[in-house]
């Protein structure tokens, strides 16, 4: 399949994003939403590091589309606070400071106990056996970005798919992937994550929601600890890079 093309700013380089266009130019009946996906997976992901400036024009012109519909789907990604906007049309992948990014794992954390308490009263044979089988599956997975994906569909379903709890779980997740990515990524530590799942889906099974808690609480916190060991807190916000200690 033909691939779009993003610019990086300040160089005669691209980088490359799969899947977005026909013919070399994105879909015209979804431009804007094209857009906004395409630069949006590259955020998160990494592949536009913290730091890196979008300018629309640019953009525009490598993705041979007008400035209208880049600016409606950066903007959209500066309202979710991905980006943020300066002088002459351009913007800039922002980062979180460190006591932003752990207010953001301490919020996920209550939010999916209350999820995950909910479920434990709701969950059925079938659906305790979807849980176990979906991590199964999980464990087996050896790229780490499939494991990824496959670990956000398996706490979606923990939370309870299409509740408003595990969307705006989700959104938080967004918001930190690129930092969790980053310190999660050892085989170890995801064969350390299913286990975590087995014994949070386990306690769910058996109707004990308070052993539910006390598991999800210690999977989250690991992340947790993980972060805040890995990252040191310069002034202008988390660049993604390992501290000194680390």
């Amino acid at each position: 399949m033909p691939r779009a093309r993003l610019p990086v700013p300040g160089g005669g380089d691209t980088i490359e994003a799969v899947g977005m266009a026909e013919n070399g130019v994105v879909r015209r009946q979804t431009m804007a939403d094209d857009i906004y996906q395409l630069v949006r997976e590259q955020v998160l992901d990494g592949t536009l590091a913290v730091g890196v400036e979008l300018n629309q024009v640019h953009l525009a012109r490598e993705l041979n589309v007008s400035r209208v519909p880049v600016r409606e789907a950066l903007r959209r990604l500066q309202a979710e606070r991905l980006i943020e906007g300066t002088p002459f049309q351009r913007y800039v992948v922002t980062g979180i400071s460190p006591d932003a990014l752990m207010e953001l794992i301490d919020l996920r954390e209550h939010l999916e106990v209350f999820a995950v308490r909910r479920q434990t009263d709701r969950l059925s044979r079938a659906g305790s056996s979807a849980l176990f089988a979906a991590n199964r599956k999980l464990a087996a997975v050896k790229d780490p970005e499939s494991w990824f994906q496959g670990d956000i569909a398996l706490h979606t379903l923990l939370n309870g798919a299409g509740t408003e709890a595990s969307r705006i779980v989700q959104d938080i997740r967004d918001r930190v992937h690129r930092y969790v990515r980053s310190v999660v990524s050892s085989p170890g530590r995801r064969q350390e994550a299913c286990a975590e799942h087995h014994l949070i889906i386990e306690a769910m099974a058996a109707g004990d929601a308070d052993e539910a808690e006390r598991v999800l609480r210690t999977h989250i916190r690991h992340t947790r600890d993980m972060l805040a060991r890995h990252f040191t807190p310069p002034a202008a916000g988390l660049g993604g890079g390992p501290s000194e200690e680390a």
